[in-house]
């Protein structure tokens, strides 16, 4: 992930996120687990309605931004992370996304608590000072630039250039 971080703040978050996947060794197209160091395809994401693609974006956004990995630790922890400022939120969106994505974070922040309660409560902390990308439209955060992005997570504010 660090290989490619002094490209991230003159590129748009999207611009990132193919970065972000290519250091990971994630395919963008795909749903799938990491096991063994190989990446297993499980769904492509065409079959995801457009609103969960999105969110799955800006999901993968907090990750670059938080430095929270994508092993099942750090989902637990971005799970976490975002539930203390409202990271659910969708705006105007879909009314079934919020039940999908919030049932898809109940397993693992309840398998954190288990397995590592104190990495778990410094991300609900942390969480607790920072805001979520969630609450904004999601085109805008695709479009927006990593250090723009980054500092409205900081402070709740969207710079202006």
């Amino acid at each position: 992930m660090g290989d490619y971080f002094w490209l991230w703040p003159t590129m748009t978050i999207d611009e990132s996120l193919k970065e972000f996947y290519e250091a990971n060794h994630l395919d963008e197209r795909w749903m799938g687990v990491v096991m063994a160091g190989k990446h297993l395809k499980v769904l492509p994401k065409r079959l995801i309605p457009k609103p969960l693609r999105d969110w799955l974006k800006v999901h993968d956004a907090h990750h670059l931004i938080t430095g929270y990995k994508t092993d099942f630790a750090g989902e637990a922890e971005i799970a976490t992370w975002a539930l203390p400022r409202n990271g659910l939120n969708f705006g105007g969106s879909s009314r079934v996304l919020p039940l999908l994505t919030a049932a898809d974070s109940i397993i693992p922040i309840l398998a954190g608590l288990i397995l590592m309660p104190k990495r778990i409560l410094r991300a609900w902390r942390k969480g607790k000072e920072e805001y979520s990308l969630h609450k904004l439209d999601s085109e805008l955060v695709l479009t927006m630039e990593y250090d723009q992005a980054k500092h409205y997570v900081a402070t709740g504010e969207i710079p202006t250039e």
